[in-house]
């Protein structure tokens, strides 16, 4: 194995460690535990290659396992399973020391409050408590989305939103959809689609990222500069839109990728007219 194979497992265990504390805060919220939740909990940790070696994943593991052999989760063994979620979270070590590590906790604790479909007090509190120790994240993808909606919340003057609003939310921030999917796999780029009806291609300048189904980066270039697009490296005020290859990876955050991403929302939030666009709604107006 080269040393970037081993740089990219090392990377990626870390932050799988990373999620783990954020999603083990998330369910542990409201000092309860239910089916929903154990059963996110056992999908997330089996999905995991990159935890087989931890021993408190694998201890994880056997405790799930055990709860779910029989099909019946009974209130000792959730209480039993509750007291090792909070020893991992108060007693391991996790490495948390760039702000992408703690973007990841953020978004593990998101995953861990939404994964049963229910938002209460316990778990608004660990977010506000969690923001509010982390406040110079606040400029930081996605964490500033969240930021504006909690303060928007806080200063409507009328009851339009309600805590499903804010509860869908958080699903689309993490990408989280456990409740509707059955699975635990996430895809935090699918919220800040922008839904066209139509796009213009002439002079219209884009900037591609990502891995593209349809082909190699120069393919996609050559083809939208055929329909008339001026293709640029990165993103400015000048972009109209960002155009992102379905071949996402989980890990998007600490690349290239992530970073084109966060800038477009960026000058979007704004006010900036940059439109965000997913290669498959692309190919439907090429």
């Amino acid at each position: 194995m080269d040393t970037v194979s081993y740089y990219c497992l090392d990377r990626n265990r870390k932050k799988a460690v990373i999620s783990l504390k954020g999603i083990l805060q998330g369910i542990a919220a409201d000092q309860q535990l239910n089916e929903v939740e154990v059963l996110f909990l056992d999908v997330w940790l089996k999905s995991q290659e990159h935890l087989r070696d931890d021993p408190d994943a694998i201890d994880l593991i056997d405790a799930v396992d055990d709860i779910l052999a029989d099909g019946i989760v009974t209130e000792e063994e959730i209480e039993d399973l509750k007291c090792l979620v909070n020893d991992i979270v108060e007693f391991k070590d996790f490495p948390r020391q760039k702000d992408i590590d703690r973007v990841n906790e953020f978004l593990g604790i998101l995953s861990g409050v939404v994964a049963d479909d229910v938002l209460n007090y316990e778990e608004m509190s660990l977010l506000i408590e969690w923001l509010n120790a982390n406040d110079d994240l606040f400029d930081s993808f996605p964490i500033n989305l969240v930021v504006k909606q909690l303060d928007q919340l806080n200063n409507s003057v009328t009851e339009q939103s309600s805590p499903d609003d804010l509860l869908n939310f958080l699903k689309q921030v993490s990408g989280a959809k456990f409740s509707e999917t059955g699975s635990a796999d996430v895809h935090p780029l699918s919220f800040i689609e922008d839904t066209l009806d139509a796009m213009t291609h002439h002079n219209s300048t884009i900037c591609v990222s990502g891995e593209f189904d349809f082909g190699s980066r120069d393919d996609v270039k050559e083809v939208a500069e055929a329909r008339g697009y001026r293709v640029c490296g990165s993103i400015s005020k000048k972009t109209d839109y960002l155009i992102f290859g379905s071949k996402v990876s989980p890990n998007w955050g600490s690349s290239n990728f992530g970073g084109k991403i966060e800038k477009a929302v960026k000058l979007r939030l704004e006010g900036h007219p940059i439109k965000i666009v997913s290669e498959n709604q692309w190919l439907v107006f090429l």
